[in-house]
C-alpha cells in the first residue's frame, strides 16, 4: 500500500509488526527443521534397507521399547507384533546369550560406564524358531547422569558366522588328521567333520570290496547315529543306480532315485 503521507507507527504498531515477524520466522524455522529431519528420516531408512539393518529405541525410564520391522523380523516377529524388553528381546535371546547380552545393555545404561553397546548374539525366532546370529551396536543417552534413551541398531550376520564356523572346522579337522596316525580316527575325524559341515543329520564313509558277487560297500565309519542302526541294512552294491559312485563319476542323491 502506497500513502503519500509518512506513516507514523505507534509503539503498539511496532510491537505488533515485531511479534508478527519473530513469530512467523519462528514458524518458518520449525518447518525447515521438519523437512530436514523428515529427509534425514528418509535416508536413514534407505540407508538401513540398503544395508539390511533394523533400528530400536529403548525409554529406560518407561521400559518402552520400540523396533522396526527388520528388528522384528531378526527375532522371528511379524511387523504388528507388540514387543517389550522382557517378552520379545530377552525372551528372543539364546538361552546361551541371553545372560551375557542383558549384561551389556545394563552396563551401557550404567552410569559411570561406557555408553556404547557392541555386540554379537544369536537370537531363536519367537514365532518361526529359526536360529540366527546378531550383530547390534548402540548408545545410550544420559542426562543429569541418567540414562534416558537407548538407540542402536541390529544385522544378520549368520551367513558370515557359518563361514567363520565352517573355517575353523576345516582348520581343526586339517590339524586332527595332521596329528593322526591311526587310518581309522582319521577316517572317523573326516567324516565326523563332513557331516558337522553339511548340517546332516549322519553321515557315513564305505569303501568299495569286491567278492563273487561283484562290487559293494562296506560300511567304514559312522558318525551322527549308531551303528545297530544299520546292522540290518543292505550294503549298497554296483548297481545302475550306484555305479556313478563306484565310477567316482558323481554323487547319487536320493532325489534323484526314481521309484
Amino acid at each position: 500500500v502506497h500513502d503519500t503521507q509518512r506513516r507514523v507507527w505507534s509503539q503498539r504498531e511496532l510491537s505488533l509488526l515485531a511479534e508478527v515477524t519473530e513469530r512467523s520466522w519462528a514458524h518458518i524455522e520449525r518447518v525447515r527443521s521438519e523437512q530436514a529431519a523428515r529427509a534425514s528420516e528418509e535416508r536413514l531408512r534407505l540407508a538401513t534397507d540398503a544395508a539390511a539393518i533394523g533400528t530400536w529405541d529403548y525409554d529406560p525410564i518407561t521400559r518402552v521399547l520400540r523396533w522396526d520391522d527388520r528388528c522384528k523380523a531378526l527375532f522371528g516377529l511379524p511387523p504388528e507384533a507388540e514387543v517389550t524388553y522382557e517378552s520379545a528381546f530377552l525372551a528372543g535371546l539364546h538361552p546361551e546369550d541371553r545372560k551375557r547380552a542383558d549384561e551389556a545393555v545394563r552396563r551401557a545404561l550404567a552410569p559411570g560406564e561406557s555408553s556404547r553397546y557392541d555386540i554379537e548374539y544369536r537370537t531363536i525366532g519367537l514365532r518361526d524358531g529359526k536360529e540366527r546370529w546378531i550383530a547390534a551396536t548402540g548408545e545410550s543417552l544420559f542426562r543429569s547422569g541418567r540414562a534416558v534413551r537407548f538407540i542402536g541398531t541390529v544385522m544378520d550376520i549368520t551367513a558370515r558366522k557359518r563361514v567363520e564356523n565352517q573355517l575353523q572346522m576345516m582348520n581343526a579337522t586339517a590339524a586332527a588328521v595332521a596329528a593322526e596316525l591311526d587310518v581309522e580316527r582319521i577316517v572317523q575325524i573326516v567324516t565326523d567333520a563332513g557331516v558337522a559341515l553339511s548340517g546332516a543329520q549322519f553321515g557315513a564313509f564305505f569303501y568299495n570290496v569286491l567278492d563273487d558277487k561283484g562290487d559293494s560297500y562296506v560300511l567304514y565309519a559312522l558318525s551322527g547315529a549308531p551303528r545297530s542302526a544299520f546292522e540290518n541294512f543292505p550294503m549298497p552294491r554296483n548297481t545302475a543306480v550306484f555305479e556313478p559312485t563306484f565310477r567316482g563319476r558323481g554323487v547319487v542323491r536320493s532325489d534323484d532315485i526314481l521309484m
